[in-house]
């Protein structure tokens, strides 16, 4: 990998991190690991700060494809390629889970993931919720059929969870408890 040069290793780290991080997104909506995903579902208007907002083992599954990926693609004397992907996955995370609005948002879901593709999936609806799982890439909604096209959800806006949970439960996520109040 180190003699392939940063032409390959960033395009590599960036499908591969991809690929591992769709994956674990969707590994974190099964019924197993929803605990420790919920509180980053738990916003009701989606900003730049939604991105790192989750608990401590959700912060660990979404770093931990890049972490991975990283030792492997980005063996290399030039740490700016280091930097650089670092970058990307930081400007990727806010841009995502901002309320940006992207010119031919339409035609760009093709292949990336944009707002208010995203949006998409954080909706309060689970079937929509269940959708849009990619980080960079639309690939693998499309390819795995996942992706739900924000032009066909006819009610936007509700973000959230339909349960209330009390805070500490959904930032420990270790057992989700109603909120009694």
């Amino acid at each position: 990998v180190y003699h392939w040069g940063w032409w390959f290793q960033i395009p590599a780290y960036l499908i591969v991190t991809d690929f591992l991080g769709y994956c674990f997104h969707r590994l974190m909506h099964t019924k197993t690991f929803w605990r420790v995903h919920a509180f980053h579902h738990s916003i009701q208007s989606l900003n730049w700060v939604a991105g790192v907002r989750g608990s401590p083992v959700h912060i660990l599954m979404v770093i931990l494809p890049g972490m991975l990926t990283s030792s492997i693609f980005l063996l290399t004397d030039q740490p700016w390629v280091f930097y650089t992907v670092v970058v990307i996955d930081i400007c990727s995370q806010h841009l995502t889970h901002s309320n940006v609005y992207l010119p031919y948002a339409n035609k760009l879901e093709a292949f990336l993931v944009t707002p208010r593709m995203h949006f998409v999936h954080h909706h309060i609806d689970e079937r929509y919720g269940s959708s849009n799982f990619g980080f960079y890439f639309s690939i693998w909604d499309h390819l795995f059929g996942t992706y739900v096209n924000a032009q066909n959800v006819a009610v936007k806006g509700q973000l959230g969870l339909t349960n209330k949970y009390s805070t500490s439960s959904l930032f420990w996520g270790v057992n989700l408890k109603e909120n009694n109040q």
